[in-house]
């Protein structure tokens, strides 16, 4: 039998916004509701409100006092979907509306070793809020607005102040994943320097990082290197010894500021913070994708803002091979960083990435079958001369004359 418990007394009022009265989220409420459950609001969606963001795309989180099996019937019985995501930790995701939603019982912890917890459900909200990483994610918010804030986290979310719940060393031991969830907080939204308790706690735990998943990890210093302006916050990293065993090579004060390439691609901030942005060191890239398991998209990314088919110095012919085969937005996100690098050396291959228009070359290998020339080996070299004779005159040559240089190439 579930029980209903109030969970202390409403702190605050928050305005009743569109994504918390959508009817999709509504069936969601209602049917947990409908067996005696309480059900509110959490995570992020809930601190971007309390900060006064509207963000009509935020991932809506519900908890809920119901447990795992009790809220799949609850789901089923008002006809939506219950899919098991999380079952060790008491999370289903309901489906409404075509979309999903997290719905997770309170918990406590039995017990942690860094990595994961056990986990004991209970109807205490205060508990579940007391087992969270950072007060401004302790937070929970009822369909009308109420706002139940056990830690102040309100406050610390209105001033940008990232703060564990109670001890941060407690808080670290439980899950050494929040030294770098509470540096990526401390970069996206953090204005007050951190404290020092908390940085203290972040480096006592430095020699632990290693126990983590690199997927993990990743994870968290791709959201990181989003920030608009990481610099400070990487340089706290360094200065706590919290990136020696993940990014060492970042381990020495950056040659370049994230923030001087303007944009916000992390694989691109990755290659300046590691500090071999185009500097050719294939190698190194390599090695910090594998360590970090990048994705093979992203491996590729960092090998080419690293050794770029695009570089100073090169001759027409090399330097539109390179922007065809990088694609004019990829092209310019390279030269970008060349120019934070070096801007003298690099400006001159921006305005070139800037000026290609991603031009599609009109032949194919049918075309030089078609001209008489027997299928074959012979196909591809004719056809990358006539593609080098088009790329030297960046791509403007239309389909009749690449068929005439081609004629002509032949007819020799």
């Amino acid at each position: 039998m579930m029980v209903r418990n109030s969970g202390g007394t409403v702190s605050n009022r928050l305005p009743v916004v569109d994504w918390m009265r959508t009817p999709e989220v509504l069936a969601v409420l209602d049917a947990l509701e409908a067996i005696g459950a309480e059900a509110r609001f959490v995570g992020g969606a809930v601190r971007d409100l309390a900060m006064g963001r509207m963000r009509p795309d935020a991932d809506i989180d519900i908890a809920t006092t119901a447990e795992p099996e009790d809220v799949t019937n609850a789901l089923k019985a008002a006809g939506l979907s219950a899919v098991p995501t999380g079952l060790d930790h008491g999370t289903i995701t309901a489906v409404s509306g075509g979309r999903g939603f997290e719905i997770t019982t309170l918990r406590r912890d039995v017990s942690t070793d860094g990595r994961r917890a056990t986990v004991a459900f209970t109807t205490d909200w205060r508990e579940d809020a007391a087992r969270r990483d950072f007060t401004v994610n302790a937070m929970s918010l009822t369909r009308d607005g109420g706002l139940y804030d056990y830690f102040d986290g309100m406050r610390d979310a209105q001033a940008g102040r990232i703060r564990f719940v109670g001890d941060p060393d407690r808080r670290i031991a439980e899950d050494v994943l929040r030294v770098f969830r509470f540096f990526r907080f401390q970069a996206v939204m953090g204005r007050e320097d951190p404290s020092a308790d908390a940085l203290k706690a972040c480096r006592l735990a430095r020699d632990r990082l290693s126990i983590l998943s690199a997927e993990r990890v990743w994870t968290e210093l791709r959201k990181l290197l989003t920030a608009e302006d990481p610099d400070s916050v990487i340089q706290l990293m360094r200065d706590a010894e919290c990136l020696d065993h993940w990014l060492p090579e970042a381990v020495h004060p950056p040659l370049f500021k994230t923030s001087a390439i303007g944009v916000c691609y992390p694989i691109q901030r990755l290659a300046l913070v590691a500090g071999i942005a185009v500097s050719g060191n294939s190698g190194a890239a390599e090695t910090i994708a594998t360590r970090l398991k990048l994705s093979n998209s992203d491996r590729n990314r960092l090998v080419c803002f690293v050794d770029p088919p695009i570089k100073p110095g090169q001759e027409k012919l090399p330097r539109t091979q390179g922007l065809y085969a990088l694609g004019a937005a990829f092209a310019r996100e390279v030269a970008a960083l060349g120019v934070a690098v070096d801007p003298r050396a690099w400006e001159p291959v921006l305005v070139d990435a800037q000026r290609w228009g991603d031009p599609v070359f009109p032949i194919a290998g049918a075309d030089v079958v078609a001209a008489g020339l027997t299928p074959g080996p012979e196909i591809g070299r004719i056809l990358n001369e006539v593609q080098s004779w088009w790329l030297v005159r960046d791509g403007v040559p239309d389909r009749t004359a690449c068929l005439e240089q081609l004629a002509k190439l032949l007819s020799k």
